[in-house]
């Protein structure tokens, strides 16, 4: 019986030895994805020193530097593969460590493919999605067994023996751009992984991160729109917005400053979510080249804002680095004003008059900056803009058209300026204007220029292209989107010229021959933006040829004879 005794305590202490060997203050990031996920940018002098408390494992083996899938590596770069640079682990490791108490380390376990798939890494979907992948897609799924998927669970499971898995960090969707059932793809993915490693949501979220945005004409920047739908299925999922984070030359990799600003936004929204302060820990010794990054120098002046009265318009706010390198910092600061009504960046003009916005920002070592932006608010008077209503939107990133015939031909080999003011009810689609020529003889020829994201305030866009025919016509096409779209101040000049190509572009007369959509379930109007003088907003359609008069009290004049009145919203008088 002693004997018994004395080996059940010996058990005992094994398995408590054992259950010990796990170290709560090691904090583990499961990472998965594609080429941004990978790291496509070469590794510079500065991403050489890693604290050692910020830890990899090896996802696949290395030559150089020598490494062995499933085992720990302080995280010089490469972290997933030895071809490939810094990525988006990279920067957030470092930012965590600099921000958690010194005796917490942070792990990361990447598995990632450049030009995967979501479905790559479903496990019942792989084996057709292989089918038609391409060779580099195949080698690339070899490296992690076959399987990325079980690759990341049974290292997942390995990495529990030392710590804790504290979240999965998510950056993909260039494979799948504009395929709606990305986010519902992830979530099975996601779920899958908590399942099979025995984790609970809330204790594990999903952080996924923008492709490359439309303000840097990113190749994928479309799919931010559907990246951006994931915590409306994922209650704990959290997007890492991507905006003043610069491409390289492809508009589809971030180059080395995106990767790490990228990172450090993947570690701020971390912490965030577990109620902690975005704030280096006092005690943390940093290089100096790493310190320069995290060193807000100035914030860089605002040109004043002209905005019309009953518009609102968004806010941009950045700052430059020690470093050298600037950030836009809008997500990050707040924004407050007594003289205009404002709802996080975007500010509402209600009436005519001059002020400032104060955008504050707090640091990452707990500074305050603060930068006062000059505000104009200009009454224009009764403004006239063209409402498309396109009703139900489609699934098709070409679902939908405005066009308008140019008052005169472009000339193949000039330079051309398109303007428009835009917004629209739906803000989960996409606009783009296509140049088209149609010749007789049946042919066409189309030049596509970028497309924008429309927001619910108005916003004016620019576009400059040189055009290699003679085109006649501006379409605007519709992806995705339903409800009503405005058009205010569209414009097409030819470079350094003054001579208006589009007819009745502001609006101002009824006017619409010119202009045209292309759909059964659209239709389009003339609308007046504001209420002049009492007038109830009246729509003029596109077969109405009489003009629009109202008294001063704002009635509606049928007839109208000698005195003073409103036509389509101009004040005029009427002499006889």
């Amino acid at each position: 019986m002693k004997h018994i005794y004395i080996i059940i305590a010996l058990l005992l202490i094994s398995h408590l030895k054992g259950r010990a060997e796990v170290d709560p203050n090691f904090y583990i990031y499961l990472c998965f994805g594609q080429s941004n996920m990978e790291g496509r940018a070469a590794a510079e002098d500065i991403d050489y020193y890693v604290d050692p408390r910020f830890q990899m494992m090896a996802t696949c083996d290395f030559t150089t530097p020598q490494r062995t899938t499933g085992e720990w590596y302080t995280a010089t770069p490469p972290i997933v593969n030895p071809e490939r640079g810094i990525g988006m682990a990279d920067y957030f490791g470092r930012t965590m460590v600099a921000a958690l108490p010194p005796e917490i380390k942070v792990g990361v376990i990447d598995v990632a493919i450049g030009g995967i798939s979501i479905e790559g890494f479903i496990p019942d979907e792989l084996e057709s999605y292989l089918k038609d992948a391409p060779e580099y897609i195949k080698e690339g799924v070899k490296v992690y067994g076959n399987n990325p998927y079980q690759r990341l669970v049974d290292l997942g499971r390995a990495a529990q023996k030392a710590g804790v898995i504290k979240g999965v960090l998510l950056h993909h969707g260039e494979a799948n751009n504009g395929n709606g059932e990305w986010p519902e793809k992830v979530e099975k993915v996601y779920t899958s992984l908590l399942k099979d490693l025995n984790l609970k949501a809330e204790d594990v979220p999903l952080f996924a991160g923008e492709v490359v945005g439309t303000e840097y004409s990113g190749t994928c920047a479309l799919n931010n729109v559907i990246i951006n739908k994931l915590p409306e299925l994922l209650n704990t999922a959290y997007i890492i917005p991507s905006n003043g984070c610069p491409p390289q030359a492809d508009k589809l990799h971030f180059s080395a400053v995106g990767y790490r600003i990228m990172g450090k936004r993947y570690a701020y929204e971390v912490l965030r979510s577990m109620g902690l302060e975005v704030k280096a820990n006092s005690k943390y010794e940093f290089p100096d080249h790493l310190k320069d990054f995290y060193t807000l120098t100035n914030l860089n002046e605002t040109d004043e804002v002209s905005i019309k009265t009953g518009r609102s318009a968004k806010l941009s706010f950045w700052g430059t680095f020690a470093d050298g390198h600037s950030e836009d910092l809008t997500n990050e600061a707040t924004f407050t004003s007594d003289d205009f009504k404002i709802d996080g960046s975007v500010i509402t003009a209600e009436k005519a008059k001059k002020g400032t916005v104060t955008a504050t920002h707090k640091d990452f070592f707990g500074r305050t900056h603060t930068s006062h932006i000059p505000i104009n608010a200009i009454d224009m008077g009764a403004n006239r803009l063209l409402v498309v209503d396109n009703g139900e939107a489609g699934e098709n990133l070409w679902d939908k058209q405005c066009n308008t015939i140019l008052e005169t031909p472009m000339k193949a080999g000039c330079t051309y300026i398109i303007k428009a003011t835009i917004k629209s009810e739906n803000s989960d689609a996409v606009i783009w204007p296509i140049m088209t020529r149609y010749g007789s003889d049946g042919s066409n020829n189309i030049n596509y220029l970028d497309f924008i994201t429309p927001t619910p305030f108005f916003i004016e866009y620019t576009w400059e292209f040189m055009a290699d025919h003679d085109y006649e016509n501006i379409q605007f096409e519709f992806g995705r989107l339903g409800g009503k779209t405005y058009f205010d101040d569209v414009s097409c000049k030819e470079k350094g010229t003054d001579i208006e190509m589009i007819s009745n572009g502001d609006f101002e007369n009824d006017d619409l021959s010119k202009w045209s959509i292309v759909m059964d379930s659209q239709s389009y109007s003339i609308e007046y933006e504001n209420k002049p003088n009492g007038i109830k907003t009246h729509t003029v359609s596109r077969e109405s040829a009489n003009p629009v008069y109202h008294d001063l009290k704002g009635l509606l004049i049928h007839t109208p004879t000698k005195g003073i009145y409103i036509k389509d919203g101009k004040l005029i008088i009427i002499k006889n």
